[in-house]
């Protein structure tokens, strides 16, 4: 009882008027032409105001100097931005030379975990984003596909997760890519595929169509079914403007397929006609010669005649998707030492106004290229683990790259710098394997 009221009396009033003036701030004043001083103004709500000297030369009473031993190290100063302090010639006026921060405008707005989508029973793979009517469809190895009303999120800040409106079923191995039909498209398909090497085509439903708890008459949303690959498909990707979708497998080939219409699938697809593609890119060397394994390809928006595809080796070829053939090849260095399988790259994507390519590798490495030179501009460590997801802004001036690894981390960074400003810890590992998938929503701001 006596340390409790030793304590309290230790404690400043604050009830009285002077409580509008407690706080700190750091004024920034040019002592002379070369040096500038930083002093901490405390005012203390004790019924006088101390100047900055006077705080400096005061020791505190010997029983608060032993509470805060006590307690452990004295708080530090706040450190600010060097941009703060004034490099102005000596001949100007003081008050152009002095500067007031306050904590407060120091602080960035933490990013907040808004909510889980808590459905799939295995990881997670991909997502798809239908910006128009607000609707997300995930993949996952547990071989469903899942529809989420997002509407529900924006509606229901404070609710922690959400239940999917239908799930769409019907693969039979695990899921690995995902895509949609691209915005000049009337028909909103979605394109599935996974270890079994097909490609399905599934119709959208809309959360109005559907009872949550009413029966589906046999329905599993599928249109149409490629079989497009002996092995794998890793990844597909649609064209942002012509209707050619084109699909990466593990069979060490890349092939380009015509985005067909509703009743088109259908036809084919009741008639058991296989979907032929319209053209195969392949790597240097032939399969039977240890042909390369691509891994990852994308378009490029500011040549959209342009592929690019990366490999299970440090390569980066670029095609011409007219003609099929081969237009150059960018060769990956890898710096220090690494062990077998830390040289492929995962992910390769293109910027969308400027003429360069990103790629996240095996090695925790994000590497950026110049495309027209081949030259590269600058290689990061970005994560512990593989790079699996990159993910560009949604902002129209593309400033932003999102990426994601093995260690469970996204991580924002500045494409003008080429620096990591936040992150993002809300994933854990599945044995060496982390987060795979990025997909940025506009129109929620998330």
């Amino acid at each position: 009882k006596e340390e409790r009221e030793r304590l309290t009396a230790l404690q400043p009033d604050f009830s009285r008027a002077e409580e509008d003036q407690k706080g700190e701030e750091l004024v920034l004043e040019k002592i002379d032409n070369e040096e500038v001083k930083q002093k901490i103004v405390v005012t203390e709500s004790l019924g006088m105001n101390k100047s900055s000297e006077e705080s400096k030369n005061e020791t505190p009473p010997k029983e608060e100097k032993d509470q805060i031993e006590e307690l452990g190290a004295k708080p530090q100063p706040p450190q600010f931005p060097k941009e703060a302090i004034s490099k102005n010639s000596g001949n100007a006026n003081k008050d152009e030379l002095s500067k007031t921060y306050t904590m407060k405008e120091e602080k960035k707005a933490p990013i907040n975990l808004k909510c889980s989508l808590l459905s799939h029973m295995d990881t997670v793979r991909g997502f798809a984003f239908m910006e128009k009517d607000q609707l997300l469809a995930s993949i996952s190895e547990d071989c469903l596909i899942k529809l989420w009303n997002l509407n529900k999120i924006k509606q229901n800040w404070e609710s922690d997760s959400i239940e999917p409106y239908f799930t769409l079923r019907g693969h039979t191995a695990p899921l690995f890519t995902i895509c949609q039909s691209n915005s000049t498209s009337k028909e909103k398909l979605l394109y599935t595929a996974g270890a079994e090497g097909q490609i399905k085509i599934g119709d959208i439903p809309h959360p109005s169509q559907i009872l949550s708890y009413g029966p589906t008459d046999g329905k599993n949303g599928r249109v149409g079914l490629w079989n497009a690959h002996e092995e794998s498909i890793w990844e597909l990707v649609v064209h942002p403007t012509n209707d050619v979708i084109i699909s990466v497998s593990a069979d060490a080939s890349i092939a380009m397929w015509k985005v067909l219409t509703i009743k088109e699938n259908l036809e084919n697809y009741n008639k058991e006609e296989p979907e032929k593609p319209l053209k195969i890119f392949t790597t240097p060397g032939g399969k039977k010669e240890g042909q390369l394994t691509p891994t990852s390809a994308c378009f490029v928006p500011t040549n959209p005649k342009t592929m690019l595809a990366s490999y299970t080796q440090p390569s980066i070829s670029q095609f011409d998707i007219e003609s099929g053939k081969l237009k150059g090849t960018i060769e990956v260095k890898l710096e220090g030492t690494f062990v077998k399988g830390q040289q492929q790259t995962n992910k390769i994507v293109a910027h969308n106004t400027m003429e360069v390519e990103i790629i996240g590798m095996e090695n925790g490495a994000n590497k950026a290229y110049d495309l027209k030179s081949g030259a590269l501009i600058k290689s990061v460590m970005a994560h512990e683990g593989g790079v699996n997801a990159l993910e560009q802004d949604c902002l129209p001036a593309g400033n932003r790259m999102f990426t994601g690894g093995n260690d469970g981390i996204v991580k924002i960074w500045d494409m003008r710098k080429y620096e990591s400003y936040a992150q993002i810890v809300t994933h854990k590992k599945k044995y060496d394997e982390g987060l795979f998938a990025i997909c940025g929503l506009p129109a929620l701001n998330m």
